[in-house]
C-alpha cells in the first residue's frame, strides 16, 4: 500500500538507497533479509524489520511518482512510500548471545559526546562478535550503525537507555542480528 513516510522519521530505516535504475524489483532484491521493502520519490529505496513511527495509509493515488529505472511503474511520491512485506522473512533480526558478555540494551549515543571512549572501529562485515573479539576485554562494547563498533571501561555521561526497537539497524555482516543505529548503540 502507500503509506506516510517522514525524512526525520522514517517509516523503514534499517537500510537505504538512491538510484536511478530503482524499481520495485531491484528495491526487493536491495532489501533481502528485511521483512519490509518500500519505494518513495521514484528513486529512493528503504528496508526495515518494521513499519516504525506510525505511518498511516493513504490512498494509492497520493503515490504517483513514476519508478526512476522504470517509468510504468510507481514508486511512490514526496513523504508517500509504497511498501510490501516480504513473505519469505518469518524472523527479523535478534540480539545475539556472547560469551563472558550480558546484553544491556539500546542506548544512546551522540558522535559529540561518545558513550564509549577506549576504542573505535569500523568493519564493513561487523558482527556483534567481532567488535567484542575487536574490544579485546574491554568492560563494555557495543555496535552501532550496522559497521562500528565502541570499547570502553565505563559509559558516558549522558547515556540513557532507550526502547529496543531504536537500535534497528542490521549488522553490515550479519542480517541475523543488529548493530545499533544511528547515534545508537547496541551495548554489551
Amino acid at each position: 500500500g502507500c503509506l506516510t513516510d517522514n525524512v526525520f522519521a522514517r517509516t523503514l530505516s534499517s537500510k537505504s538507497s538512491s538510484t536511478d535504475t530503482n524499481t520495485h524489483t531491484t528495491c526487493a532484491s536491495f532489501c533481502t533479509g528485511y521483512l519490509y521493502f518500500g519505494v518513495e520519490y521514484g528513486r529512493e529505496c528503504y528496508c526495515g524489520d518494521a513499519l516504525a513511527n506510525n505511518p498511516s495509509t493513504v490512498p494509492d493515488s497520493d503515490c504517483d511518482v513514476p519508478c526512476s529505472g522504470n517509468a510504468s511503474l510507481i514508486c511512490g511520491a514526496g513523504n508517500r512510500l509504497n511498501v510490501w512485506k516480504s513473505d519469505t522473512i518469518t524472523t527479523p533480526p535478534s540480539t545475539p548471545s556472547i560469551t563472558g558478555y550480558t546484553y544491556e540494551g539500546c542506548y544512546t549515543d551522540s558522535v559529540v559526546n561518545r558513550t564509549l571512549t577506549s576504542g573505535f572501529y569500523y568493519d564493513s562485515a561487523m558482527t556483534n562478535a567481532m567488535c567484542k573479539d575487536l574490544c579485546d576485554g574491554a568492560t563494555l562494547f557495543g555496535t552501532e550503525y550496522g559497521s562500528e563498533c565502541y570499547c570502553g571501561e565505563a559509559l558516558g555521561n549522558s547515556t540513557q537507555q532507550v526502547a529496543e526497537s531504536q537500535c534497528s539497524f542490521v549488522c553490515s555482516g550479519s542480517d541475523t542480528e543488529y548493530c545499533g543505529a544511528g547515534e545508537r548503540l547496541t551495548l554489551w
